[in-house]
Parts: structure tokens; C-alpha cells; sequence
């Protein structure tokens, strides 16, 4: 999901689903892509915990596409609870360590709207500015 880059004419910047989803593909992407390097880059471990924690976003949203190969509803709802257990340390991992560079504040804010942009947009859509805001500004460091 991404945002759109231009004010409208009211002076309003709109979120489009579409452009939100594009941006976190792209961030994502960017995180996997950092996270295969070898280097000792400043935010390696960083980087690495969002893109396990983004891997297991891609099987938790799998769970609920038409693609999934799980088609009753319960043992889905298992599944997902055991992913949801398996990206929490991931997570705090994630929360715990200090980004100094762009790229891993980038890593971070895209772990963030992975799982959390639909609820994000949804309530920027609203009109409430703080919820603009919000999403404006984790939008803003992809």
C-alpha cells in the first residue's frame, strides 16, 4: 500500500489501497533483498528480523486467499495462531533494536504496515486527522 505522493486539489493527501500496497511490495522486497547480503552492515540484525517477520506475514495471508491450501475454516484459524506465535519474539525483536540507518528504519516501518496496514488505512479513511497522520508518517519512511 502506498501513498499518493501529490496533494489533491483541496490540499489533501489521499490514500489509495492500491499505491499502499504497491509501496509495502516494493519496501518488502528491499528487505528481503538486504536482508540475503552477507555484510555486517549497522542494521543487519534489523533488517533481518523484518524480513522473517514479513515471511511470516506472506504464509499468514496465504492462509486467507483463494489460494490457500488449507480450506477449512478452523484449521486455518489454528495455523494462523501458531504463525502469530512464531513472528511475537520476532516482533519484539524488532521493537528492540535501535535502526540507525534509513534502510532500517524503512525495514521497520514496512514490518509495521505489513501487518498492520489495512486496519491503518481503513482508519485514515475516516478523516481523523490523527489517524492521517499516523498513517501518513509510517507511509512517509518507506
Amino acid at each position: 500500500m502506498s501513498k499518493s505522493s501529490s496533494p489533491s486539489k483541496t490540499g489533501w493527501r489521499h490514500f489509495h489501497a492500491h499505491e499502499v500496497n504497491t509501496a509495502i511490495c516494493k519496501a518488502i522486497g528491499d528487505v528481503r533483498q538486504r536482508a540475503k547480503r552477507t555484510s555486517l552492515e549497522t542494521d543487519a540484525e534489523l533488517i533481518m528480523a523484518c524480513a522473517v517477520a514479513a515471511d511470516i506475514w506472506r504464509h499468514h495471508d496465504r492462509l486467507f486467499s483463494d489460494l490457500s491450501e488449507i480450506k477449512h475454516y478452523a484449521l486455518r484459524s489454528r495455523v494462523a495462531a501458531t504463525l502469530w506465535n512464531a513472528v511475537n519474539p520476532v516482533i519484539q525483536q524488532v521493537c528492540d533494536l535501535q535502526p540507525t540507518t534509513r534502510e532500517g528504519y524503512r525495514a521497520r516501518a514496512a514490518v509495521f504496515l505489513t501487518w498492520d496496514a489495512e486496519e491503518m488505512l481503513a482508519r485514515a479513511e475516516t478523516g481523523r486527522i490523527m489517524d492521517r497522520l499516523n498513517l501518513a508518517v509510517v507511509l512517509d519512511l518507506l
